[in-house]
């Protein structure tokens, strides 16, 4: 099994920062729900080092396939800027669906 680790404690340490930096703006663009902004805030240092032991991914694409799918092409293609724009409406995919 591949070793998850290292992406697992940088997603959660952005994210924690993330909602302590912009705590109305972190339900929608973590896809969270508003309680656990609150969790992810008072997530220490210490705590955090406990994630680098959970080898298995915590993390899932969480838009729909036809939303990959333009994207991989966009990268399969290099079109920055169709990958550029479909990441920026991306926190709005999250809010209507």
């Amino acid at each position: 099994m591949t070793d998850f680790s290292h992406i697992n404690l940088a997603y959660l340490i952005g994210a924690r920062d993330l909602a302590r930096e912009a705590p109305a703006q972190a339900p929608v663009l973590l896809g969270v729900p508003e309680p656990m902004v609150a969790l992810l805030t008072a997530l220490s240092p210490e705590t955090l080092a406990r994630v680098g032991d959970i080898r298995a991914p915590l993390l899932v694409p969480r838009q729909a396939p036809w939303w990959w799918e333009r994207l991989l092409t966009a990268i399969h293609e290099e079109r920055p800027e169709a990958v550029q724009d479909i990441l920026d409406h991306a926190g709005l995919l999250i809010v209507v669906e």
